[in-house]
């Protein structure tokens, strides 16, 4: 097997208009990023197979459909009902997504959460200090909707409000 080097990606360097075919299913700023539908989004540097260097971390969450990723050589199975959180430097590598999968993803840089207080603030706000995989209850299950599809409705209205973004986003850290 052909042992590919990771990309770089750094969220605030990306040019997001030459890489996204459709900006329909996403939302992002150079400090804040949510994406409602991954694969619908068609990224051009997104590929099955090639690691990426996140230099943020991620909260990832499946709503249908089934994927298998690497992160820093660990596999893991996404399904609904479960939410990946991943740590900044992390090396995430996509090997599989079902054809039914939706994929939704929220990150933030440093300069999104001011009162972090460090640069590495999911460590700050979550307990757990690694890389990990939620299993939820039905009601958990729930509630993460709810706070994705608050998200999504909040950022697609005509008046963004990027300190309420900021607050829910502290919220879910704080949450899960």
């Amino acid at each position: 097997m052909d042992k590919k080097a990771p990309i770089d990606f750094i969220w605030n360097k990306l040019d997001f208009k030459k890489i996204i075919k459709h900006t329909e299913y996403c939302f992002i700023t150079s400090d804040f990023g949510f994406i409602d539908d991954l694969i619908k989004m068609e990224s051009v540097l997104f590929h099955l197979g090639q690691p990426y260097k996140m230099h943020e971390g991620r909260i990832v969450q499946l709503t249908s459909g089934k994927a298998r990723i690497n992160v820093n050589l660990s596999e893991y199975i996404l399904t609904p009902g479960k939410v990946l959180i991943t740590f900044p430097e992390s090396i995430l590598q996509p090997l599989e997504f079902t054809p039914n999968t939706r994929v939704r993803v929220i990150t933030a840089t440093p300069n999104f959460i001011e009162d972090a207080g460090n640069e590495d603030f999911f460590r700050h706000y979550l307990a757990n200090d690694t890389n990990t995989l939620l299993p939820l209850d039905k009601e958990e299950n729930e509630e993460m909707n709810q706070y994705f599809s608050l998200f999504w409705s909040i950022l697609r209205a005509p008046r963004f409000k990027q300190e309420v973004i900021r607050q829910l986003f502290l919220s879910l850290l704080h949450y899960t």
